[in-house]
């Protein structure tokens, strides 16, 4: 059974710290495949033996897990601290601690997930006095990281985390209902802290309650089913295009950027699956919370601090964007579902699920190695294209596009490879392509270009006002525009996209930007030539 724990231990550490320059994206695929690799692979393995599962589902609930996840959350915690500290560098300019991910989210959505086991450990008086001092420390220092990191959804899935534990573990909340005046002051610091962590980051939480009203808006359009697989990267941009359009003096409009995740798993599962599709997933959370109330005490207690931090962190993040925390939750509930974790392990797998389990497990296990042979090898083609290659690398994307073509971004980057040496009917093609199952500002870019370099300078220009009404605040659409309009004679249509760019608030300065506005003021000057 240790051996088993050591190795859950093993994928949890390697789905936490690997990286690898050799994915598209360094941060998040190795930990993701290796994850998987190895669970199904472990899976595979205690599929062969009568014991094998039923003695994996009994180590899920035993002391050793939580050590182990504690463990894994104190280096992590240390590492974000050394981030912060400046000893380590962080992967992002903009924040101090992103552990080993792109972004804060993900290392705050792994730390609230992992920190229920240190807290729990810390509330077992059977325990050695080192071990529940090592799990308070732990405990202190995930906190402390997540909210030097400036995560309020993570520093909110932590503090839910700590509720359960406290109220299952301790008798806070008998002293609350005996003394209820207490509640008086802790409500008053919940509304503080809120305020406060609001006033933080005001204009990113604007942001966020304005992608709500667009994916809202969305659900309207399709309450019952929802726009299917990928709704959100299909359709999202279209609809915040529309609403710039219909407002182009919304104050959210130095807030708009491209939008792939709404920042709440259940508005995203809602805009894409429909209100059938919330009803099943909300169905399947009070079945897990029933079961988990059912189950012995360190099951229960785990289990239902990690599933009340993961609500949370959805509520205000993207926390299932990481493989990690798919493993840590199953982890702390799948014991829930099974009655001889407690201990018993009498139960068998039965005969017909020792043939049928290794054939699934290995035919799961081969399409997972299959997927990351084609990421391994995309990459490496796109890293060599940015070489200079992509003459030599064109017949490789073209070979490999009838496998990936269910891959947006393989798509988007195929064409705009395309694009880039001048094949532009091709591209234009292939960008079609990527419009079905991916269409953001971007995609809208890369289209635009292509029909304007294959003479179709009518749609080119709807397709660059398109962009701009999808993220008012950038520059280069309307440069596009007024470079088109001057192609075509139109001066009255150029000078007033260049009128438009002049007085454009800038929402980040550059080079660039200063660029295309000389550009505007140029053509102002000389139609103010022309005129005199």
């Amino acid at each position: 059974m240790i051996g088993k724990v050591i190795f859950l231990q093993l994928i949890i550490f390697g789905g936490i710290f690997i990286t690898s320059k050799r994915f598209m994206n360094v941060e998040n695929d190795a930990k993701t495949y290796f994850i998987g690799v190895l669970l199904i692979l472990f899976l595979l393995v205690c599929s062969f033996s009568r014991k094998g599962l039923p003695r994996f589902i009994a180590a899920l609930s035993t002391t050793y897990v939580g050590i182990g996840f504690s463990i894994v959350c104190f280096i992590l915690s240390t590492y974000g601290l050394l981030q912060y500290s400046g000893y380590i560098p962080s992967r992002h300019y903009a924040f101090p601690i992103t552990g080993t991910y792109e972004n804060p989210a993900g290392f705050a959505a792994v730390q609230a997930a992992l920190f229920p086991f240190a807290l729990y450990l810390c509330f077992r008086n059977e325990y050695k006095c080192w071990i529940r001092w090592f799990a308070g420390v732990t405990a202190v220092l995930c906190f402390v990281s997540v909210l030097l990191s400036g995560s309020r959804a993570g520093v909110l899935a932590i503090c839910a985390a700590a509720m359960v534990v406290l109220v299952l573990r301790t008798k806070v909340l008998s002293v609350f209902k005996t003394h209820r005046w207490l509640w008086l002051p802790l409500i008053l610091t919940i509304v503080i802290a809120s305020v406060v962590m609001y006033r933080i980051k005001a204009s990113s939480a604007d942001g966020r309650l304005f992608v709500w009203s667009i994916c809202l808006d969305m659900i309207k359009e399709r309450p019952l089913f929802g726009y299917g697989i990928g709704g959100i990267e299909k359709h999202y941009m279209d609809a915040q295009a529309a609403y710039f359009n219909v407002h182009p003096d919304s104050p959210y409009v130095m807030l708009a950027d491209n939008v792939t995740h709404p920042f709440n798993e259940y508005i995203k599962l809602t805009v894409n699956y429909g209100l059938v599709g919330l009803a099943m997933a909300l169905f399947v959370l009070a079945l897990t919370v029933k079961r988990l109330f059912k189950s012995k005490e360190n099951v229960k207690v785990i289990g239902l601090a990690v599933t009340a931090s993961v609500f949370v962190m959805c509520q205000f993040s993207y926390p299932f964007h990481y493989a990690a925390v798919w493993f840590i939750a199953a982890i702390a509930v799948i014991p829930a579902f099974f009655k001889e974790s407690e201990g018993k392990e009498e139960w068998e797998t039965p005969k017909y699920l020792r043939i049928t389990l290794p054939v699934m497990f290995s035919v799961l296990l081969a399409v997972v190695l299959r997927m990351m042979y084609l990421d391994l090898k995309w990459a490496e083609m796109s890293k060599r294209s940015l070489a200079g290659h992509t003459e030599r690398m064109l017949p490789y994307y073209e070979k490999m596009k009838p496998q990936m073509q269910h891959n947006p971004l393989f798509l988007y980057n195929y064409a705009a490879e395309l694009n880039y040496i001048g094949r532009y009917e091709e591209s234009l093609s292939i960008t079609e392509e990527c419009r079905l199952g991916w269409n953001d500002y971007d995609v809208q870019m890369l289209l635009a270009d292509n029909l304007e370099n294959t003479g179709q300078i009518d749609d080119a220009i709807d397709a660059y006002r398109h962009a701009e009404d999808m993220i008012p605040c950038r520059f280069e659409p309307l440069e596009s525009m007024m470079a088109l309009y001057l192609g075509q004679g139109d001066t009255l249509r150029a000078i007033g996209i260049a009128t438009k760019i002049v007085i454009k608030p800038i929402k980040i300065s550059s080079f660039r930007t200063k660029e295309i506005i000389d550009k505007g003021y140029k053509v102002l000057n000389e139609s103010n030539s022309h005129s005199m």
